[in-house]
């Protein structure tokens, strides 16, 4: 399997590797119209 993900920080202990998505935890606004409802 493949993953992607950013290595966010190596050292002698280990590497530390970010796989959320980049706006993970980050507000969003939008906008958003009901066309219909079924």
């Amino acid at each position: 399997a493949q993953y992607a993900g950013v290595l966010q920080s190596i050292n002698e202990e280990g590497a530390w590797f970010d796989f959320n998505h980049p706006l993970a935890g980050r507000s969003i606004t939008f906008e958003a119209e009901i066309v219909a409802i079924l």
